[in-house]
């Protein structure tokens, strides 16, 4: 893993969180609140809020229109493009992993799920982050 995980604070700009990013030569960042984690902004995550707006597709059925898939999604990217701080555009929801989880299923869920990164965390505190290319420098050094 890296080590320390890069973190910011929920109120933190999104420009600053964005130069961060680019200044420490990580993919993402732990927001953290009263030193716990309050949630991840991944690069994906920086993009999508500079992305047009996918509206959802609509059927008219007697005088009524009706969503195709549902509206969740533009309520998230209306979120993210509209964010102004690190706690608007964060990902709340963080699939962590613990120092002595197995590096492969954590591996495996990383492929699966299309994350980009995964908080180490032990006792709540964060104490790096674990990338894709924490997983290739392994590889290659075996």
């Amino acid at each position: 893993m890296t080590k320390p995980a890069v973190t910011v604070p929920p109120d933190m700009k999104v420009a600053e969180v964005a130069r961060t990013l680019l200044d420490k030569g990580v993919r993402a960042v732990v927001v953290l609140e009263n030193g716990r984690l309050a949630g991840i902004i991944t690069e994906t995550d920086l993009l999508v809020r500079n992305a047009h707006l996918h509206f959802p597709s609509y059927l008219g059925i007697l005088e009524n229109l009706l969503p195709i898939g549902g509206d969740r999604n533009l309520q998230d990217e209306l979120r993210r493009v509209l964010a102004v701080t690190a706690r608007e555009v964060m990902t709340e929801e963080v699939r962590t992993a613990a120092p002595d989880d197995d590096l492969g299923e954590v591996a495996h869920e990383m492929v699966q799920r299309r994350l980009h990164a995964i908080p180490v965390v032990r006792d709540g505190t964060v104490e790096g982050m674990l990338f894709p290319s924490d997983v290739v420098r392994l590889v290659a050094r075996d």
